[in-house]
């Protein structure tokens, strides 16, 4: 048993560690959005898209804090 617990923590920060890079990467080019002299935006719709990231964010760690990893229903206040 507690070899299998091993091999998952491994597969969880080997994959953990790649997504998190590719993650910071997506944002790293979400960042080049922001050069005026390439991109025309509103203050709006920057809101909506942080907003957006957020939200999402919040529920990705919200899956690791539930004690029995089920279903559970946000209440996001902005």
């Amino acid at each position: 048993m507690v070899k299998d617990q091993e091999e998952r923590h491994s597969k969880f920060k080997d994959i953990g560690s790649r997504r998190v890079d590719d993650l910071l990467h997506k944002i790293q080019l979400l960042s080049n959005l922001s050069n005026t002299s390439n991109y025309f935006y509103t203050e709006d719709e920057v809101n909506k898209m942080f907003r957006t990231i957020r939200e999402e964010l919040k529920k990705a760690e919200g899956s690791f804090r539930a004690k029995d990893n089920k279903f559970t229903f946000w209440l996001f206040s902005y």
